[in-house]
């Protein structure tokens, strides 16, 4: 039916409410939500009710309110149906219901049914979902003006294309008559010999409708691409294909999602190519008989879409079906699905698991819409089939999405990214996307090929397209599971990112580089890292979704060819051991290689070729099990963990023994090293799905135990493995244009390194080959000790494991040259080289037969040893990560009694000198000798990088951020706050107290960082990473590298580079400050104040109003948000905590000035020390830092005070400014809270504001009448301060020193003024006798007086005294 009910024609016309207002009955509306800006209509195909952009063609948009108060669609005359679930959908049906409107506003109403309200969700369904507060619970509605004619073809129309679908049975049996089969594709002789216009009315006399006669028509003149004399017709020359097809059965995504615990399957493995509009007719002829266990649907797809069941759109059935468009631009598909599992209600045949197989195939005829068609990828690839390839990419819609079909996998991209990276041809890109699917299925063990056996041969560097030396598993898939795997083309500036039945791929740039095989370089990693989220379900540990999702990654790259793995190496794994840190909180860089290096070792190496397929099957079948066990924990940052807690021996100790089952190996070591029996408590894994696990050592000795049992072979060679030390040549379907270095296989980063390139960055044995090879089975070694530093000189084995004088593993490296712990080289310890086939044999000390050459080289390394710690001597003691002179003294008389011996050729003492010398160094490194950062002190820290000539300070700005200068100031001391964690500090000013914060980006990166308060949301810890030399890195939450430009700006960088190497100097070792002295000093200074003056506060509130501008107590903002009507500013005075102010936060993002609070005390009135109360709301956000600024004018603002770390109700200290202001506004530059916004201008909520025009009272007492006020204002500031220091959580030894030093000021200033007028002022106790001299004795700045005798005024016993 192309006819069309244009509404502008019909003196159709729309008139906004100028004010919200419940409609009237009888009349007609167009409803909007407020949230959305979209329509409300019915989904007039399913009975749904949707929201739409707006169309004033569609009838279904519009909605009549009737006379008994019910909703009624004026396109079908059905009615709004009331929905008592929360979240689901409402629906249209026969029976009027009552709906009430609400006005929530000036401007918007709210909807309900039976007090369920109707919400707009973010899919566009209208839902139930009850809170008055929400945006999308707010609605428009838009008087249309219709008459009754209008509304009577509309629904005309609508009853014309329903019939179609009831009355399909009748036109079935009807066509019968005319057709030779099902599918109705060949006229009877008799029909096709008549004439068109005979053959129309005889099928009218039929009561065949005319679109079916025209189909006929087409039908006997084969009018497939005559679009001129057929409507029909299609401008593709392929519609015949597409419209008149064979469709499989595929299996039920769902159901396999489950079994095979992965959610790549999709439903849409069967595309049509057949492209329609909202209210086109789809007509499908169904030639088969519909099997038991199978449904049939044709399912709509808008855009990147995806079908999400089996009964998704209109069902169809053999014979004649009418499928009716109900919205714009959608593609169909064939949805067939068939029971390969056994589900409730199914016939003898699907009691048992069926086979594909077991059902046939469907033919099936689709006309109506208009037919773009799909690529299918042939077998093998052809000049023929890509021209074809390319005609139907540039037949497609511009703007459409486009179907490219592999043997297992679907391309679901735009056509401009087709034509703009794909022009010339698909085949190569969707045939690696085939095998990506079919390699990680492989490793998954779900493939039919893997489970039988076909795929477990082959060499380490074999070009074969499929997974090499794997076997066993399930024998799923393609026989019982045949659902293909689906990338889709994503938005741009969206990440690429994996769900249910796809993988996403952001715009035509994240397509083209991850999927263009066209080009050798592509990035395999991005595609196999997104699909691999599909499959990791059974095998993910807590913390580990971005890392072992890496487990297939890596194996794509491998086979994919062009490039050597991921992951950090050997001993940046070890790093981990000597911190004793449980797997899932190491970097997600090394835990991938723990998933990774269990296939390098059994599959690449052959050793046990079912091991990963054996492994998952396992894991499916008795999974991990993660859930929350009722223990209830919140992190004291984090919060609680969304899965709650559970035990460690449900999840990662039962993978340890899932393992050893698998590889029938003791696989304990690996394990260990990998961190898996570290006890914890509590201990908080953040992710997706974040948790609080626990785990004991007595669990972990029981599962040890239990594994020890089963008598496996203990395997320590797996340890070490590694696959890239030595080059490989490349394997991918370029490499045979390859020339020169460029044959072998670059790093990740696309550098290609020479053999002892990459052995400098993986280790010196291990690699894989040398396993295969045998020549690794083997291994002879010595040593040298220099130091701590272990030198081995021979060759074989894949690593070496230290052992201590008790046979304690103590240390492991796959290095030639390493360094022991210093108390094991001092104690004695014995060295092991591990083999490949997991046999050891001993090093050997090489001094012991040494020539005289050789104990030569012993003493010259002892000596080259010694220089770690001579090149850093510090004679004033003051440089962190030096030694002092006095430390250094014995090591530098063996050296040079070695310079002696060596020059003298007194061959006889190098060894026994050699062996001082390690005996010192060793001695220096166990007694801990070296510099320390205390708690108690303050540093300069100074970037090794310098500007031009000059060393540069790192230094705080007065605007919280950070520079360099080249002069010490408060501005650039610092004191390191140590946390719990060794070596990782907060770091905090000497000038503001603050400390150092970090600006993220939305992956948790540190992107930057500032100074912010103590107890901010973004404060920062800082890893202080020794890097030699007396060199640090600092590292913003073990994250980035602090880092000094070479311009001297301060920035972060990923590398420990010139610039993020830093010298930390002791500026300063200061006494802690006791809550006595603080409390002492307070007491002290309100003392002094009692004495010299009568101080008070008198508090005058001021009555602020939001109505007239005009008049006194004005209060207003300069950012109301119009979109939320209901939390306006008079929302923050009105005296109710229930309701509250939000400042815009509906368009924010145009914002260029900080939301603000303004306060108009009127015409002649000021305020010079004020007070304000404000208190915003736990379940939004509120503010935690504000800017006040005075002014008289309303025009000139000065800055009077910042205040930062306020709470959520918070009520401030005088605000003391230098001049009296009629205007006071509050910036708020900072919030936190459930919303808490992170921009720069922030939006915040305030429940209730309050504003006093506070005074200071001060009557100097006589004699005192010359003290200056502003000393005694100054000495009660410093006392709220110093008290609200004694209040703080969060205190530290620095925050403490600056106070109790501001306070000590400030009452030394007054003390020194009123003393001139009374010596005796402030004075408790007066005592002249000698006597008093022998007790410890202070000055008033609380530093002790060694000379008792001095005269003066000193405190002793907390008591003042003359002397």
């Amino acid at each position: 039916m192309n006819k069309k009910i244009l509404l502008s024609l019909m003196g159709f016309f729309v008139c906004f409410l100028a004010l919200a207002q419940a409609p009237a009955k009888g009349k007609y509306y167009r409803i909007v939500n407020a949230r959305y800006n979209s329509v409300m209509k019915e989904n007039w195909g399913y009975q749904t009710v949707t929201c739409t952009g707006m169309d004033k063609e569609d009838f279904a948009q519009i909605w009549q309110y009737t006379t008994t108060g019910a909703l009624q669609n004026v396109y079908t005359g059905r009615y709004l149906q009331d929905q008592p679930a929360t979240s689901n959908t409402f629906k249209t049906g026969a029976s009027a219901q009552t709906v009430k409107f609400t006005v929530f506003s000036d401007k918007h109403v709210g909807m309900s049914t039976n007090g369920n309200q109707l919400h707009c969700d973010a899919a566009q369904n209208v839902v139930r979902w009850n809170d008055e507060n929400n945006e999308a619970n707010h609605w428009t509605v838009q008087a249309v003006s219709l008459t009754a004619e209008e509304v009577q073809a509309a629904r005309e129309e609508f009853k014309t294309l329903s019939a179609l679908k009831n009355d399909a049975g009748k036109y079935t049996e009807a066509l019968k008559t005319f057709f030779a089969n099902e599918i109705c594709t060949e006229l009877k002789a008799e029909y096709a010999a008549k004439s068109d216009d005979e053959l129309k009315a005889a099928m009218a006399e039929a009561g065949l409708p005319t679109m079916l006669q025209d189909i006929a028509v087409k039908i006997k003149n084969q009018w497939w691409n005559d679009t001129e004399k057929s409507t029909y017709a299609d401008k593709n020359k392929y519609a015949k294909d597409f419209r008149v097809a064979t469709f499989k059965p595929y299996s039920d995504a769902n159901n396999w999602r489950d079994k095979m615990n992965t959610y790549a399957p999709s439903f849409m493995g069967n595309p049509t190519g057949i492209y329609a509009k909202n209210k086109d007719v789809i007509h499908v002829f169904v030639g088969n008989d519909i099997p038991e266990g199978a449904t049939l649907y044709l399912t709509p797809i808008r855009n990147h879409g995806r079908i999400g069941s089996r009964t998704e759109g209109t069902e169809l059935k053999k014979g004649y079906n009418a499928v009716i468009t109900t919205t714009d631009s959608v593609v169909y598909y064939v949805n067939y699905v068939v029971n390969t599992i056994p589900t409730q209600n199914v016939n003898a045949h699907t009691k048992t698991i069926a086979k594909i197989s077991d059902f046939p195939n469907l033919d099936i005829h689709i006309e109506g819409g208009q037919c773009v068609g799909y690529y299918q990828k042939p077998a093998e690839n052809s000049a023929e089939e890509d021209a074809k390839y390319q005609y139907l990419i540039k037949n497609a819609n511009a703007g459409m999405y486009f179907m490219v079909k592999g043997e297992t996998s679907l391309f679901y991209f735009k056509k401009y990214t087709y034509t703009k990276h794909f022009s010339e041809t698909i085949w190569n890109s969707i045939n690696w996307f085939d095998r990506l699917h079919f390699w990680e299925f492989a490793i998954i063990g779900v493939l039919d090929d893997v489970a039988n056996g076909k795929c477990e041969n082959g060499t380490e560097n074999s070009k074969a397209a499929y997974p090499l030396n794997i076997k066993g598993g399930d024998a799923f898939y393609p026989t019982y599971c045949n659902n293909p795997t689906m990338a889709i083309e994503g938005p741009n500036g969206q990440n690429p990112h994996a769900t249910t039945f796809y993988t996403s791929y952001p715009g035509d740039g994240g397509v083209e580089s991850s999927f263009n095989a066209e080009r050798a370089n592509f990035d395999n990693w991005c595609a196999g890292h997104e699909h691999g989220h599909q499959i990791q379900g059974a095998y993910n540990l807590e913390s580990c979704s971005e890392s072992s999702v890496n487990l297939p990654s890596n194996i794509i790259t491998y086979l994919t060819g062009f490039r050597l793995g991921r992951g950090w190496n050997f001993e940046q794994n070890y790093a981990y051991v000597a911190e004793n840190k449980v797997f899932g909180l190491r970097d997600i860089s090394i835990t991938m290689r723990m998933y990774y290096n269990l296939f390098l070792y059994y599959h690449i190496g052959g050793k046990k070729k079912d091991f990963y397929p054996t492994f998952v099957k396992s894991l499916r079948e008795d999974p991990m099990n993660f859930s929350r066990d009722g223990v209830q924990y919140e992190h004291p940052e984090w919060g609680a963990p969304s899965g709650g807690h559970h035990r460690a021996v449900n999840t990662w100790i039962k993978f340890y023994k899932k393992a050893c089952d698998a590889a029938q190996e003791d696989l304990t070591e690996y394990f260990r090293l990998w961190g898996f029996f570290v006890p914890c408590d509590k201990e908080y894994f953040g992710d997706y799905t974040s948790y609080a696990v626990s785990l004991t050592q007595k669990e972990i000795d029981a599962a040890i135990a239990e594994v020890k049992a089963k008598g496996y072979p203990e395997n320590l060679q797996i340890m070490f493995v590694e696959d890239r030390q030595i080059p490989r040549e490349r394997t991918d379907i370029w490499a045979h244009t390859a020339t020169g270095t460029q044959k072998y296989k670059p790093t990740n980063w696309e550098a290609w390194y020479t053999e002892k390139q990459l052995r400098a960055e993986y280790g010196d044995v291990g690699d894989i080959l040398t396993y295969i090879d045998g020549s690794a089975n083997t291994s002879e070694y010595t040593y040298i000790l220099s130091g701590n530093k272990v030198s081995l000189n021979g060759k074989g084995g894949v690593g070496f494991i230290v052992y201590d004088k008790d046979g304690n593993n103590v240390y492991m490296s796959n290095r030639y040259n390493f360094e022991i712990p210093a108390e094991v080289a001092a104690n004695g310890f014995v060295i092991k080289a591990i083999n490949a086939d997991g046999t050891s044999s001993e090093v050997k000390n090489g001094a012991e037969n040494a020539t005289d050459e050789e104990k030569l080289a012993i003493l010259q390394a002892a000596i080259e040893a010694s220089k770690a710690f001579t090149s850093i001597e510090d004679a004033t003691g003051m440089k962190v990560g030096f030694y002092s002179s006095e430390d250094l003294a014995v090591l530098k008389g063996y050296v040079a009694d070695a310079t002696t011996a060596i020059a003298e050729k007194n061959i006889g003492v190098y060894v026994s000198l050699a062996n001082s010398i390690n005996t010192e160094i060793l001695k220096l490194q166990s007694e801990d000798k070296m510099i320390k950062i205390v708690p108690n002190a303050m540093y300069y820290i100074t970037c090794v990088r310098k500007v031009g000539s000059e060393t540069r300070y790192l230094t705080a700005t007065n605007a919280n951020g950070f520079e360099t200068k080249a002069t010490g100031t408060n501005l650039n001391r610092w004191a390191f706050i140590p946390t719990e964690k060794e070596n990782v500090y907060y770091l905090q000013n000497r000038q503001n107290g603050k400390m150092m914060g970090a600006s993220k980006n939305e992956k948790g990166g540190v992107e930057g960082v500032k100074m912010v308060e103590q107890d901010a949301e973004d404060i920062c810890t800082v890893k202080v990473e020794s890097l030699g030399g007396g060199r640090f890195g600092i590292r913003p939450n073990d994250n980035t590298y602090l880092n000094m430009h070479n311009q001297g700006y301060i920035t972060v960088w990923w590398d420990a580079d010139e610039g993020s190497q830093w010298n930390i100097t002791t500026y300063e070792i200061f006494d802690p400050i006791t809550d006595e002295m603080m409390n002492e000093m307070i007491d002290a200074t309100n003392n002094l104040v009692d004495d010299v003056c009568d101080y008070s506060i008198t508090e005058n509130k001021v009555a602020l109003q939001t109505t007239d501008a005009a008049q006194p107590g004005y209060f207003s903002t300069n950012q109301p948000d119009a979109e939320r009507p209901y939390n306006q500013i008079e929302k923050a005075i009105d005296g109710n905590v229930s309701s509250f102010f939000m400042s815009n936060r509906s368009n924010n993002a145009n914002t260029n000035e900080y939301h603000h609070l303004k306060v108009d005390l009127g015409s002649g009135t000021t305020a010079k020390t004020p007070k304000f109360n404000m208190s915003g709301h736990i379940s939004w956000n509120y503010a935690t830092s504000v800017k006040v600024y005075g002014s008289n004018n309303n025009k000139s603002w000065t800055n009077v005070a910042t205040i930062d770390g306020m709470s959520i109700s918070y009520s401030s200290d005088l605000i003391r400014a230098t001049t009296a202001y009629r205007y006071w506004r509050f910036d708020v530059t900072s919030t936190k809270g459930k919303y808490a916004d992170n921009s720069a201008y922030p939006w915040f909520t305030v429940k209730e504001f309050e504003f006093f025009n506070a005074e200071e009272n001060i009557q100097n007492k006589p004699g005192f009448e010359k003290i200056s006020s502003t000393l005694i204002t100054n000495c009660k500031k410093r006392v709220a301060e110093a008290a609200a220091e004694l209040e703080k959580t969060n205190r530290t030894l620095l925050g403490d020193y600056i106070v109790y030093s501001m306070l000590n000021a400030a009452y030394t200033n007054l003390y020194n003024q009123a003393v001139k007028y009374d010596p005796t002022v402030d004075i408790n106790d007066i005592n002249g006798t000698e006597g008093e001299a022998d007790g410890n004795a202070y000055d008033l700045s609380g530093r002790k007086v060694n000379n008792a005798n001095t005269k003066g005024i000193f405190i002793i016993n907390g008591k003042k005294v003359v002397k």
